[in-house]
């Protein structure tokens, strides 16, 4: 398998480059085709977007929410297949997928400061009064770890976007 911009490999392989590089947020970007359905959370969560690229769940790449999904869903409908292209993220074992916008303009990184809450709809990071959900990766998982408390106050590097009137946060860096 080769990690080189540009060359395909099977999605069933991206697992194994994730893990090949020692994955950190941002490091893997990648364009996948395949066709844009709903799938169901067993946490009780409600159902989200993703990208089914194959048979297994393995395959399916939950789209997280951000501008750039709210722009492709104007224009695209589910049951159909096209290519996206974003940076892969795994959270408790499942793959998730940030959307990239379709410009070439490239996102920019904000610094925040703030506290990490648990709220009823999953990890919260409050920076002054503007709450951000936390997004699905593997920095989110290790902030989860250890247990964050409204006492202790976090610096982070994060993507900050809007989707349907909520703040969500993509953390790079804590």
């Amino acid at each position: 398998m080769s990690l080189k911009k540009g060359v395909d490999f099977d999605a069933n392989q991206i697992p194994q480059a994730i893990k090949k590089v020692g994955f950190t947020p941002g490091d893997i970007k990648a364009t996948l085709t395949g066709t844009l359905t709903k799938v169901s959370q067993t946490d009780g969560q409600p159902e989200r977007i993703a990208l089914k690229m194959g048979e297994s769940d393995q395959q399916n790449y939950i789209l997280l929410e951000n501008e750039s999904l709210e722009a492709r869903l104007k224009q695209h409908s589910t049951g159909e297949s096209i290519p996206l292209t974003g940076m892969l993220s795994v959270y408790k074992n499942k793959h998730f997928v940030w959307l990239l916008p379709e410009s070439k303009t490239q996102q920019k990184v904000t610094s925040l400061k703030g506290q990490f809450l648990n709220r009823g709809n999953g990890l919260v990071f409050k920076n002054g009064s503007d709450e951000y959900l936390v997004l699905e990766n593997a920095l989110r998982e290790q902030v989860e770890k250890t247990k964050p408390s409204p006492d202790k106050k976090w610096s982070v590097k994060a993507f900050t976007t809007q989707y349907q009137g909520k703040k969500y946060i993509f953390l790079k860096k804590v």
